[in-house]
């Protein structure tokens, strides 16, 4: 996009469909197997798949969002997008950024596996409005050596592999990678201005917000609702919300599942896999897994340790 305007921010209020495969820049070929995506698991604001590739040669079609290419082995690749041509054996901390409606052409010279991930438009556009960037202007990159974004990557990546994996914190992964993309690889002209906002959350905005999650634990909060919840969008309620409590959204979520599976544990009148339901976790084995991360022991130990 290179118009002088930064393109019209979606209304959030509107219902966003779930993001497919079918709408990104992964080709449908023979050459490149999916072995694992994000298809089916609610997620709106990024898509993401995991590829096993032989050797082949694909001209991708282009769609409105970002994409970025992770090898997950050293992968012998050329790539050409208008005169420009690029060609060298990456390794597993050298990612290819695709900026929105590009269609570049890549030849994959070895068989690989990769880590493919798409952020839908209205992320950027959100996230750029929020950094007051003055346009939104992705300059394209080839190997680059960030290994910020690699972690970033690698992070989805697990998410993606994770049974409990939920809407929340793709929506969040989302927001970091789009800011990430944005504050390294935007235009140099389409920077921002000096930041206008750099509070966090009122204490009222704070209880409201704690209040809200606390009776919605067992539905599957999204960043969406809980910014709504204090009327906020939610590229600024997640930033404030990080300066007013030093973590992110869906670790606070998290925490207080936790609280509260603590505090039924205490007494015996659910079973674990009830409390696991009440508490918003996708079944037993994620509280358990989410349960020991915070507590340090497993649910069923610390039961135990109040008989």
């Amino acid at each position: 996009m290179t118009s002088d305007t930064l393109p019209r921010i979606v209304n959030t209020d509107k219902k966003i469909s779930f993001f497919h495969l079918q709408e990104t820049s992964l080709p449908t070929t023979d050459e490149v197997s999916v072995c694992r995506s994000s298809e089916g698991l609610g997620w709106k604001g990024i898509a993401a798949a995991l590829t096993r590739e032989k050797p082949h040669e694909c001209i991708h079609r282009p769609m409105t969002g970002l994409w970025i290419a992770l090898p997950l082995n050293h992968t012998d690749l050329q790539r050409t997008i208008g005169k420009t041509v690029w060609r060298e054996k990456l390794n597993t901390s050298r990612s290819v950024l695709t900026p929105p409606g590009e269609t570049p052409r890549d030849i994959v010279l070895n068989e690989t596996k990769a880590f493919h991930l798409f952020i839908r438009s209205r992320v950027l556009e959100e996230v750029a409005a929020s950094l007051s960037f003055r346009r939104l202007e992705i300059t394209p990159a080839f190997g680059a050596h960030d290994m910020g974004l690699a972690y970033l990557l690698r992070a989805t990546k697990q998410l993606l592999l994770e049974p409990g994996a939920n809407q929340l914190q793709s929506e969040y992964l989302a927001q970091l990678i789009a800011a990430h993309v944005l504050n390294r690889y935007q235009a140099n002209e389409a920077q921002p201005a000096p930041p206008r906002d750099c509070q966090g959350l009122t204490a009222k905005q704070l209880r409201n917000v704690t209040d809200f999650i606390a009776d919605n634990l067992t539905n599957s909060l999204t960043l969406k609702e809980m910014a709504a919840a204090i009327g906020m969008s939610r590229s600024l309620f997640a930033q404030r919300f990080g300066r007013s409590t030093q973590q992110s959204p869906h670790r606070f979520v998290m925490a207080m599942r936790v609280k509260r599976a603590q505090e039924m544990l205490e007494k015996e009148e659910f079973s674990l896999a009830e409390i696991a339901a009440i508490c918003g976790f996708s079944d037993q084995s994620h509280m358990a897994s989410v349960f020991k991360r915070f507590v340090g022991v497993l649910p069923r130990q610390y039961r135990h340790s109040f008989k």
